[in-house]
């Protein structure tokens, strides 16, 4: 039994089929993102006290989350993140690993890739291997990561490698097939 209170971050998201929006809550240095195409389109920004001490609950409050809309289409990957992946995957190698991993549309048309339909990724497979990665990063102690850039810069001083931390995500890759009110993600 214990008297220390816990604290979180949290990103809740809602995806909006009729609308064709996902819908962000995001407080603290988790966040979400969205690839179309191969491409971040879309990503929530950290909230942070100072570096290294970012919003959570309870210390602060659940109307401090920053809210967050954006359009959604057939084809476009959901990626929700806690700082362990943020912090030690950059967008620029989360781009690379949805491009290697997710055909993609092309004008709505035709499905670009070189994986036939047995060998595409599932959303919970992606997750796996961006949550692998961030983990991998995350041990190397020479890499340039998101979090030595922002250590460097916040203490002035040459900061190489990963961060260690829990790492939790969760990955969506949308389809009008999915659902009956998904059909106003035609582009």
């Amino acid at each position: 039994r214990t008297d220390l209170k816990g604290s979180c971050t949290a990103c809740i998201c809602c995806i909006d089929g009729e609308q064709g929006v996902l819908k962000v809550a995001n407080l603290g240095d988790s966040g979400a993102m969205v690839i179309r195409r191969g491409t971040v389109i879309f990503r929530t920004n950290e909230q942070e006290h100072q570096f290294g001490f970012p919003f959570q609950l309870p210390v602060d409050s659940a109307r401090d989350a920053q809210e967050y809309t954006c359009n959604i289409f057939d084809g476009d990957v959901v990626v929700l993140g806690s700082d362990g992946l943020f912090d030690n995957v950059s967008d620029e190698q989360i781009e690379e690993i949805i491009r290697k991993e997710v055909p993609f549309l092309d004008h709505g048309a035709e499905i670009k890739s070189k994986k036939t339909k047995q060998q595409r990724v599932t959303p919970n497979r992606l997750a796996n291997i961006l949550a692998s990665q961030a983990f991998f990063n995350s041990t190397n102690k020479t890499l340039v990561t998101p979090y030595s850039m922002g250590a460097s810069e916040a203490f002035n001083m040459i900061y190489t490698g990963g961060k260690m931390d829990d790492i939790c995500c969760v990955a969506a890759i949308l389809s009008a097939d999915s659902a009956t009110d998904i059909h106003r993600f035609q582009r």
